[in-house]
């Protein structure tokens, strides 16, 4: 049907492994949590549930130290789950520059 030479050959196939490889990462990361914390967190596509949020979940982020996870989650603990995002002010250890990095780690749902 088509006349490929061997080289055009391999180029498909490498491309073909290439995107196969890749669904075979975001089907992972879709169908399994754990998976998805390490693919999408790491590459800093994913935001993370403030309210779900383990302290392993926390700790995977770039800019929470274990000392900041441990007082979002007691802070949670007092007062119950967050309303919105501006109440991480009000945990020890984030002011205003700390806040702009973790708005782009954590969400709400």
């Amino acid at each position: 049907m088509f006349s490929l030479t061997k080289d055009e050959r391999r180029v498909i196939l490498f491309l073909t492994c290439v995107v196969m490889s890749g669904m075979g990462i975001d089907f992972a990361a879709k169908t399994f949590p754990p998976v998805k914390r390490i693919v999408c967190v790491q590459a800093g596509l994913v935001k993370i549930d403030i309210n779900q949020a383990t302290l392993e979940d926390l700790l995977s982020t770039r800019c929470i130290t274990k000392k900041l996870a441990q007082s979002i989650l007691e802070y949670r603990v007092l007062n119950g789950p967050f309303r919105e995002l501006e109440q991480l002010k009000e945990v020890k250890g984030v002011k205003d520059k700390r806040y702009e990095k973790l708005k782009e780690v954590l969400y709400l749902k």
